[in-house]
């Protein structure tokens, strides 16, 4: 989005009397618009799954970077939810084949995936299946810090935290799973490191084109504003050290609740199955644990 249009839009978001009246129309702009893209022939749909902060929109800016065609994105959406009334979207035109992106946040990518109906999306030419995982660490570091009401409830209610840890153990699985999961009938599955996809061109690159992006160098500095952007950074452009983003749990070392969440031996089990070592963790684990 344009900086201008970006501040009118903040603007309009912050102004009481404004800002349901531009949801409003915007909603059923949009609603139009996912109509057009459904009828179109053929199309592409990325679902795309993975838990808040572990920088689903950032991925999902590139993948709208990397296509030519018409784009809407349904953002936010619950298990059985039709994409039409997903209560964000948004739309980037272009000259193409079309696209539809459906994220879902914190939910288990099985269950979501039993009750979605092709009838939703007229005819699909491919269907990729995305799901994106970050490690533990700077995944909690961030929700620990996250500014909005789910933060404030991850740093004060334990048993909200041991529920967010199984979810993390449960999209750890499905990653594991996926990994080894064939192409069926146009549909195809694909795991994500975020770690890497923020850090490395190369696998970057590699992913861009496993997903049909005809720009797989697609830069990533650009940060989407659903959700507030990061919790470090806000919707500050991406820029500087990328390792910074494998490094977010170091202020919080010294904290016990948010030590606590690492004693649980399968969680670290799973990251290590999963992801190259992140410096600094170490200590993090329990005696028996270590690394």
């Amino acid at each position: 989005m344009h900086p201008v249009m970006a501040r009118l839009n903040d603007l309009a978001n912050r102004a009481p009397l404004v800002r349901p009246v531009k949801w409003k129309v915007s909603d059923m702009v949009h609603r139009g618009c996912y109509h057009v893209v459904r009828r179109s022939s053929p199309k592409v749909h990325y679902q795309v799954y993975g838990m808040r902060r572990t920088g689903n929109h950032a991925v999902i800016e590139w993948l709208m970077q990397g296509r030519e065609g018409r784009v809407i994105f349904c953002n936010d959406l619950q298990v059985g939810q039709h994409p039409a009334t997903a209560p964000i979207k948004r739309m980037r035109r272009g000259e193409g084949e079309p696209a539809i992106i459906t994220s879902y946040e914190d939910l288990d990518p099985m269950a979501v995936e039993r009750e979605v109906r092709p009838e939703w999306f007229g005819e699909r030419r491919q269907v990729h299946h995305v799901l994106i995982l970050r490690d533990p660490f700077n995944l909690f570091a961030s929700r620990y810090v996250w500014k909005r009401d789910r933060g404030l409830r991850f740093r004060t209610d334990a048993a909200h935290r041991a529920q967010l840890v199984d979810l993390w153990k449960t999209h750890a699985r499905t990653f594991l799973e996926w990994r080894e999961r064939t192409a069926d009938e146009g549909s195809m599955w694909h795991v994500l490191d975020y770690n890497r996809w923020v850090t490395d061109l190369a696998y970057r690159r590699r992913m861009g084109e496993a997903l049909g992006s005809t720009r797989p160098d697609a830069v990533i500095e650009e940060v989407g504003n659903f959700g507030g952007g990061s919790s470090f950074d806000g919707t500050a452009p991406v820029n500087g050290p990328r390792d910074r983003y494998l490094r977010r749990f170091e202020p919080l070392v010294d904290v016990p609740a948010f030590r606590a969440l690492f004693a649980d031996e399968e969680l670290v089990a799973l990251y290590k199955r999963i992801f190259a070592p992140v410096p600094g963790v170490e200590g993090l684990f329990t005696a028996s644990d270590a690394v």
